[in-house]
């Protein structure tokens, strides 16, 4: 009986990410070794991707893994071992497999948006690339860093920019731009903001008593959820709900056949 020897040794293999890998090698031995392949710690078993022969020829063993289409998960070391009841050989290498660059593309470009100010807005887009490409947002040639009202998000190969709390003065053209080693690509989009025009409040049957109607006020007043301009005050009560609330503050006040109304506007929208 003869231990196992390898007579030739897989070599160390560098393939491109979708390409082929192919290891061999040589054993003799006296019986005739029995081989296993392993990708690290795993034995390797025939797939529809790994191709694994053994052979005898001219009193040696030959054999070989190939693997199909090679991705990143397949890069690791590749060792074989030779069996027999005298004894254990065993030899490797190591495959590599180099990403497939690829300049980023999209596959959704950020859609217009409308949205009514104070609300957010959020502009999505879903780009591949290889390696991962850098996503950044624009208003405009201006680049717009994450913050409490800017925020980045990623999940995948998606992604969106939320703009908490939009304000009149944001709408506009808006830009998102992906950027690999091998190139970049942008996309636009609009961003449309409506007035925050708030619907008439009508308050009925108002009795003379000044507290009351204090209190109608105030019950109005905290529907609301926005800081605006004093435009026209006629009671002298409505004074002291603005002075003690000041988050809220009443625009308009107008006296029509037994009802008040109440209007109330954002800063910078024009009344209805």
């Amino acid at each position: 009986m003869e231990p196992p020897v390898f007579t030739q040794k897989p070599k160390n293999k560098d393939v491109k990410e979708g390409a082929k890998a192919k290891f061999e090698a040589k054993v003799k031995g006296k019986p005739l070794p029995e081989i296993t392949w392993f990708r690290a710690e795993e034995k390797l078993e025939a797939t529809e991707t790994v191709k694994l022969t053994t052979s005898e020829v001219q009193g040696h063993v030959e054999t070989s893994v190939i693997f199909d289409n090679c991705s990143l998960a397949d890069a690791a070391d590749i060792k074989v071992v030779a069996t027999n009841p005298a004894g254990e050989e065993s030899c490797g290498a190591t495959l590599t497999v180099q990403i497939k660059k690829e300049k980023p593309a999209f596959l959704k470009k950020p859609d217009d948006t409308e949205v009514v100010e104070q609300e957010d807005a959020r502009f999505e887009t879903t780009v591949t690339a290889k390696p991962e490409p850098t996503v950044e947002w624009f208003r405009g040639d201006k680049l717009l860093e994450p913050s409490e009202h800017i925020v980045y998000e990623k999940e995948g190969d998606n992604y969106a920019l939320i703009i908490k709390g939009v304000e009149l003065k944001e709408a506009g053209k808006y830009s998102v731009k992906a950027t690999n080693e091998v190139g970049n690509i942008s996309a636009k989009a609009k961003l449309k903001v409506k007035g925050n025009y708030y619907p008439w409040v009508t308050t009925s049957n108002i009795c003379d008593n000044p507290l009351d109607r204090f209190n109608q006020y105030k019950l109005a007043l905290l529907t609301t959820y926005k800081q605006f301009h004093v435009y026209q005050n006629i009671y002298t009560c409505l004074n002291y709900l603005i002075s003690a609330g000041t988050y809220v503050n009443l625009n308009i006040i107008s006296r029509r056949n037994n009802f008040l109304l109440l209007g109330y506007r954002s800063n910078c929208c024009d009344i209805r």
